[in-house]
């Protein structure tokens, strides 16, 4: 979303009472005019009527809403460590008590495990004995020395013969032995650089831009988090974005919300974040005959793949038995599954 600055920072900016605390937020008035009319016609009705028109909204949305004024994206909490829990018989989680390993007594220490008691004496290592070293071989008398002849001779062939035939190579010198090879200097072999040349190649060299990596989901696979906070991040900031028509904003957590499921690992301790998910969905966006709410159609989509692990989960079954469209959805979803 490109943003004439110029035409917006040299407007006063105003406050918006967000919350049940009615906490103050600033940000500058022509921007919400010129990007944001239904928010400021909200806003010059909450000063006109003195009504509270931003109670429901949750602090964080609004201000990820802000960050999407000024920047065009908006940040994304991270997962929260989850304890470890117990599922009770009401389908609740509670602490699981720690594992407790008992520290074995000297008598389980010895027993089956060929360990030596401590009050046993331990037998000490042999030691190296005469018997044990390595002999050395006896050096050889004068009768077992055998001197070799100065000429040995094969066939006939003496070394005095081979003597002479070695004499007439002498002679034959295939290259000067007194004229090494000379290699090329640096400067010749791949010309010379001038100091100039070589300052202004550093200078380029450094010229070059850090790539924006692209925006990327947290999808840790450590089961032991919980991703509440993160969907329920997005859910928030579609709802605002619909109550006050702000389309780019709308289409932008659609999809950063499809990437994290799609790469959304669903262990069992996770379903409690797409219950949440979903409930959250069915009770902020509004029912429609003509057409399906844009974030309810993703979340059910996503539920009508994954159904059979969410059964298992006593909060999602209590859910479709409330009144409203949920169970409708999906079952047509889920008979786009039938073969």
């Amino acid at each position: 979303m490109g943003l004439d600055y110029l035409s917006f920072v040299g407007s006063f900016p105003v406050s918006l009472q967000i919350g049940s605390a009615r906490k103050d937020f600033y940000i500058h008035e022509a921007l919400i005019k010129q990007h944001f009319e239904t928010l400021y016609d909200a806003y010059i009705k909450s000063r006109c009527n003195e009504r509270e028109i931003f109670e429901d909204v949750e602090e964080d949305t609004f201000v990820r809403f802000v960050e999407f004024a000024y920047t065009g994206s908006y940040s994304v909490p991270h997962p929260a460590a989850l304890p470890a829990m117990n599922e009770n018989d009401d389908g609740r989680r509670a602490p699981a008590e720690p594992d407790t390993v008992p520290y074995p007594d000297e008598t389980s220490l010895q027993a089956g495990t060929g360990a030596v008691p401590l009050d046993e004496p331990i037998a000490e290592a042999p030691s190296i004995t005469e018997d044990c070293a390595i002999a050395e071989p006896p050096a050889p008398t004068a009768e077992e020395v055998t001197e070799f002849p100065s000429e040995i001779s094969w066939n006939g062939w003496s070394s005095k013969k081979m003597k002479k035939k070695r004499k007439q190579f002498t002679d034959y010198h295939p290259f000067p032995e007194s004229l090494p090879l000379e290699e090329p200097s640096i400067g010749e072999s791949r010309g010379a650089t001038t100091k100039k040349e070589t300052l202004w190649n550093s200078f380029t060299s450094r010229a070059r831009l850090k790539a924006l990596s692209p925006w990327e989901p947290d999808t840790s696979p450590d089961a032991d988090l919980d991703f509440s906070p993160v969907l329920l991040s997005h859910a928030r900031l579609y709802v605002f974005a619909d109550r006050f028509k702000t389309s780019p904003l709308r289409q932008l957590t659609l999809d950063r919300l499809r990437l994290t499921l799609s790469r959304f690992d669903l262990f069992s301790e996770r379903t409690d974040a797409i219950v949440g998910l979903l409930e959250y969905t069915y009770k902020k966006t509004e029912d429609s005959e003509d057409d399906l709410d844009k974030l309810r159609e993703l979340v059910i989509d996503y539920v009508a793949c994954h159904v059979e692990n969410l059964t298992e989960n006593r909060a999602f079954l209590h859910l479709l038995q409330e009144p409203g469209s949920l169970c409708k959805d999906l079952m047509l979803k889920v008979l786009q599954r039938l073969d």
